[in-house]
């Protein structure tokens, strides 16, 4: 049976030295970070505009029907 002809060959790293490394990490923890504080403010406005079905007293469609008929 052959490999995957896929698979990613493993390779060593290209940084030098540890200050590199440690500002490539904090590179790439940072920037994901940095968007979603800027993207979650608009994101939960967003959501709060979702109506919550579990919400009490309003209560529509089947639950309603349900309701009245007991």
């Amino acid at each position: 049976m052959q490999p995957c002809s896929t698979a990613l060959a493993n390779r060593c790293s290209t940084v030098t030295d540890v200050a590199e490394e440690w500002e490539a990490r904090t590179d790439a923890v940072s920037k994901p970070t940095r968007f979603l504080r800027k993207a979650l403010p608009a994101w939960l406005c967003r959501l709060k505009a979702i109506h919550d079905p579990q919400e009490t007293g309003n209560m529509t469609g089947i639950a309603k029907a349900q309701r009245s008929r007991a």
